[in-house]
């Protein structure tokens, strides 16, 4: 059921999968995930992933979309009278994951990601699949008490079984 949620990029999929949803539908713009959520899944539950790093790129049809859950590091947000939703990472993928290890005390610096551009430099490609470290690091916030990771696997949860 992981096919209903559509993540912008190698980044975002790979953090959806390390979540436990392993066959999300990849898009590789956000431009792509709200095509994806139109003409695919018009009448059906569709939940894309976006960062909020591209305010002058937001595709029209997110337009009409409304707040349903807000919180400091992530947004849901939903198109009315729909099964449409956005999961919205503040500000992006990297420094959503940055500032909420911060706020864990998680150190990035144990998985090998010195800074903003470490994390970039392994999320950016397709080998963030295949990229032990960045599991490591995913899979730790995931785990730690209070983390947004835990609050998201559980709306993908409720809404998709």
């Amino acid at each position: 059921m992981s096919r209903y949620i559509i993540p912008e990029c190698y980044g975002d999929t790979e953090l959806i999968s390390i979540l436990g949803f392993r066959k999300a539908n990849h898009s590789p713009s956000i431009g792509a995930v709200a095509n994806t959520m139109q003409k695919f899944y018009s009448k059906k539950l569709a939940i894309g992933v976006i960062d909020d790093d591209k305010t002058r790129n937001v595709p029209n049809y997110f337009n009409d979309f409304e707040d349903y859950i807000t919180k400091e590091n992530y947004k849901i947000k939903r198109l009315p009278e729909s099964q449409h939703f956005i999961i919205v990472l503040i500000p992006a993928l990297e420094s959503f994951l940055l500032n909420i290890s911060a706020k864990l005390n998680v150190s990035p610096e144990d998985f090998g990601f010195n800074n903003l551009e470490s994390l970039k430099a392994i999320t950016k490609g397709q080998k963030v699949s295949k990229n032990t470290k960045f599991k490591s690091f995913v899979n730790s916030l995931s785990q730690k008490q209070g983390s947004p990771l835990i609050e998201i696997k559980d709306f993908l949860n409720k809404k998709i079984i």
